[in-house]
């Protein structure tokens, strides 16, 4: 988590355009350039603060595919919040598990099927949920990891389909809807902190030591390289594509990191 140096640490920062993309302020000096370029059509380079309804820190944000208009917002204190109108409104879709709960990443195949990810009181946690956030169910996957360990990210692919990422170079995927979740063999035992598709089969990943990791086959074999990061070999936190297949570098690269 990035220090809260910004008045607007607890406001969220919508970009008038005609998409539209929600950031916690507490990065949104770290991610600027990420969800600028994530905006498929800019018409305004003004941003508008709105209100979370939540004094929680805020650590991911998604849209659906499918519905734009639609967002979640998830963190800090099982934080888990939801718009239907752009932004204008959040209301909050908790899990009802309690604060012990920190949420880290959100994906939704549309405005019912989603997951959220994060870490609990008994280590990494997949949430899952079919009727829009009303009701979520833990889903388990089975894995064994180190105290402290976090699920990163998740990226849903279909309704029934979904990668999540997190601490010693895990991803995991689904294609049950998280009835099964089957771990990968990633190459690295660094950090994964985001992943990034269009759709199967290809995505890419990041995390910790510059490692960018990338798969044509919808996991079956993840290919590892190293980005030469002009800050050293550190933590690449967010990756994108500018179009469909073509990564793309921040400062010329595509993916950005500190």
């Amino acid at each position: 988590m990035l220090p809260m140096t910004s008045p607007l640490t607890y406001s969220m920062l919508r970009f008038l355009g005609r998409r539209f993309c929600w950031i916690d302020a507490i990065r949104w000096l770290v991610f600027l350039s990420f969800f600028v370029s994530r905006c498929s059509t800019i018409s305004s380079d003004v941003w508008a603060q709105q209100t979370s309804q939540t004094v929680a820190d805020l650590n991911a944000a998604s849209t659906p595919f499918t519905a734009s208009s639609f967002g979640w917002m998830v963190g800090d204190a099982d934080t888990i919040l939801y718009t239907s109108d752009d932004g204008k409104n959040w209301s909050a879709r908790h899990s009802g598990l309690g604060g012990g709960y920190n949420w880290h990443g959100v994906s939704f195949a549309d405005s019912a099927a989603g997951w959220v990810v994060g870490t609990g009181p008994d280590g990494p946690t997949i949430l899952f949920s079919g009727d829009g956030g009303t009701t979520w169910t833990i889903q388990a996957h089975g894995l064994s990891l180190t105290s402290g360990a976090i699920f990163h990210d998740v990226s849903v692919i279909a309704p029934t389909t979904a990668y999540v990422v997190g601490d010693e170079g895990v991803v995991l995927h689904t294609t049950d809807t998280g009835r099964t979740w089957v771990r990968q063999t990633s190459a690295t035992t660094a950090s994964l902190y985001k992943l990034f598709t269009f759709g199967s089969p290809t995505l890419w990943a990041v995390g910790d030591q510059g490692n960018i990791l990338k798969t044509v086959d919808a996991g079956a074999t993840w290919v590892r390289t190293q980005a030469p990061l002009r800050f050293g070999a550190g933590k690449l936190l967010d990756v994108y594509y500018e179009v469909a297949g073509t990564a793309r570098w921040v400062d010329g690269q595509v993916v950005y990191g500190v």
